[in-house]
């Protein structure tokens, strides 16, 4: 499993740090894309030394492009550095009672064949949030890879069209 997060960093958030060390034996790489929206106070240092893992670097986003969603750009570094049978987008704000006993769920659903496994956003449009969306790369290797928004479509975040596409798929 390759971990995929695009972290904020204007924040810290302990819990996220402390399960990635917890856990860290269940990964292959964690990918890290420095992601620099809303804030005042730089924590990058900080975390490229807490994290030292595998961090997206030199990458450039020109913000003027027409029509550009800030997941879709960061994303796609992310996924050219990852090399795993399993990528886990996840992000610093999920939060779980047990991650023990989430760990030992998620294993299950692998060993009995699922191809994709997260948490179902519950509005007008279901789709697995990318808040931990677990999803093997044969099957994200046939969508359209469409990380984007679609504000045109009611309930259509970030990751929307992911789902669409695995449903499509079968």
């Amino acid at each position: 499993i390759d971990i995929i997060s695009q972290i904020c960093i204007y924040n810290d958030y302990p819990i996220y740090r402390y399960n990635l060390a917890k856990y860290r034996d269940k990964f292959n790489k964690i990918i890290l894309y420095p992601s620099r929206h809303h804030g005042v106070i730089d924590m990058e240092e900080h975390m490229r030394k807490t994290f030292p893992e595998t961090w997206v670097t030199g990458h450039k986003i020109d913000w003027t492009t027409p029509g550009i969603d800030w997941r879709q750009a960061e994303t796609e570094p992310c996924l050219e550095l990852s090399n795993a049978e399993w990528i886990l987008f996840l992000e610093q704000d999920f939060f779980c009672a047990d991650w023990d006993k989430l760990w030992i769920d998620v294993e299950k659903q692998m060993d009995n064949g699922a191809e994709m496994i997260g948490w179902y956003d519950n509005n007008s449009l279901f789709y697995i949030h990318p808040c931990f969306l677990l999803m093997k790369r044969e099957l994200l290797e046939k969508t359209k890879k469409d990380f984007r928004a679609h504000p045109e479509i009611l309930g259509s975040d970030h990751f929307a069209m992911i789902t669409r596409d695995a449903e499509e798929l079968g």
